[in-house]
């Protein structure tokens, strides 16, 4: 980020080191959260529908906290939109690093994790 009034240089590049303890319980509480959202229905047609709208949702909150993140660390609109480009390419870089390991790991696991029993609805694992 550019010498601009910016109080949160660095705290952004700490999510680029190892998680922390609570890491993944806090993404376990954001999916559980999604699986409830999304599960209206027994119907699979129905549940695809209200699980995209879930993801969207998600992602439309997701985008708005990182910004609301973002803004914390800055006393003026100036400073922060001089660092527009470096904002959102990090966000952007994050994104799909964690996007590509997710895409990986449901690769490897697809039998597992896209066939449960049968009596049990799909869920976000």
């Amino acid at each position: 980020m550019s010498n601009n009034s910016n109080n949160f240089d660095g705290l952004l590049d700490q999510n680029e080191s190892a998680p922390d303890e609570q890491f993944y319980q806090r993404a376990d509480e954001f999916i559980a959260l999604a699986n409830e959202l999304a599960d209206t229905t027994d119907d699979a047609e129905q549940f695809a529908q209200s699980a995209a709208k879930v993801s969207a949702s998600l992602m439309y909150a997701n985008a708005r906290f990182d910004i609301w993140l973002t803004a914390c660390g800055y006393d003026k609109a100036e400073d922060m939109q001089a660092n527009k480009e470096q904002i959102l390419q990090y966000f952007l870089e994050q994104y799909k690093v964690m996007l590509e390991d997710n895409f990986e790991e449901y690769a490897n696991n697809f039998e597992e994790y896209m066939n449960p029993p049968q009596d049990e609805v799909k869920h976000f694992v």
